[in-house]
């Protein structure tokens, strides 16, 4: 390392895991895990060329794995990239760009059309789950929905050829198919899925393997459970007699992570979606009555002032409110 003779103790520290990682990538090369450690030391070393191949390498391991834990590093590779290439010059960066690696199909296909991506969120409340897809500028030609009781298949035709498919299976917990609909606007396409396990709270739209859906009113875990599963720790392979506090490493990576924050219209859906889910009953429903009545122009959490009255459009300045077909 190209470094002075005087080091300080944070460095002395990342040198430290250097050997460390480099004892266990002996023993298994594609330790995903351990290359994100070792590339954040490097990082922390100003050896940014070096900590770039590492998790560049790190990174389309993770994507082409097929370990959930190991997939779910994807982002963390992605935004520690972006940190080492705002310290390389131009022509020493790399491409963030991984895809996974094609698997050969055992015959030949039609060539599909032309595919690109939208852009979705969703949100859920005691009885529904909503799912939206942001694209501009469709109608209901455009659009197909197909409701199963565990997955759901949304097709958008975007034109010149282009066709964006987008399908959620297995779905977190099942749904009602007769009691799910969809409205497509001109900026959006909402889906409303109803729950057929109201009060269940959805983790994520699909299930993973291991996940333990709860039942309303089952009763939580026990305590001697709950504290092995919060616990349990990765030990890797080390020669060293002195073990490294991997917890403390990670806390500090964490404050780091936490300085990247989002910006403009994603940081403030990210407000509204946590004040929804910090909300109560009543003020869920003052938010999707006003939303939905007032064309996405009106976000009110006062039930006692929305609840008794239809919330009329509020445009922008300059603008005029139209319904739908007009």
């Amino acid at each position: 390392f190209s470094h002075n003779n005087t080091m300080s103790d944070s460095e002395v520290e990342w040198l430290e895991v250097v050997e460390e990682t480099r004892e266990q990538l002996q023993n298994d090369p594609t330790n995903v895990p351990v290359l994100l450690k070792q590339g954040q030391a490097y990082f922390h070393l100003e050896e940014f060329e070096t900590s770039i191949q590492v998790l560049k390498k790190g990174l389309e391991l993770a994507v082409n794995s097929s370990k959930n834990e190991e997939k779910a590093l994807v982002k963390k590779f992605e935004m520690w990239c972006r940190k080492c290439n705002t310290n390389l010059s131009e022509d020493k960066q790399v491409q963030i760009d991984p895809k996974p690696e094609a698997t050969p199909a055992p015959a030949p296909a039609p060539a599909p059309a032309p595919t690109t991506s939208v852009r979705h969120e969703w949100y859920q409340s005691t009885t529904h789950v909503m799912v939206t897809f942001f694209c501009k500028d469709r109608n209901e030609n455009d659009v197909e929905i197909v409701y199963k009781p565990n997955s759901l298949e949304c097709t958008i035709k975007l034109g010149g050829g282009k066709e964006f498919q987008h399908t959620f299976s297995p779905l977190y917990s099942t749904i009602v198919p007769s009691g799910c609909s969809h409205t497509v606007g001109k900026y959006k396409t909402e889906i409303k899925l109803e729950k057929s396990k109201p009060d269940l709270q959805w983790r994520n739209m699909e299930r993973a393997t291991e996940d333990v859906v709860d039942e309303p009113g089952r009763p939580a875990p026990s305590a001697t459970a709950a504290a092995a599963a919060s616990t349990a720790r990765p030990v890797y392979p080390s020669s060293r007699p002195q073990k490294k506090d991997w917890d403390k490493m990670v806390s500090d990576l964490t404050a780091d992570e936490a300085e990247e924050k989002e910006e403009g219209d994603a940081a403030l859906n990210k407000l509204f979606k946590d004040i929804y889910a910090k909300a109560d009953e009543k003020t869920r429903m003052a938010m999707n009555k006003s939303f939905q009545e007032s064309g996405g122009t009106v976000l009110s959490t006062n039930w006692e002032e929305v609840g008794a009255k239809h919330v009329e459009g509020t445009p922008p300045k300059g603008m005029e409110f139209r319904k739908y077909g007009e």
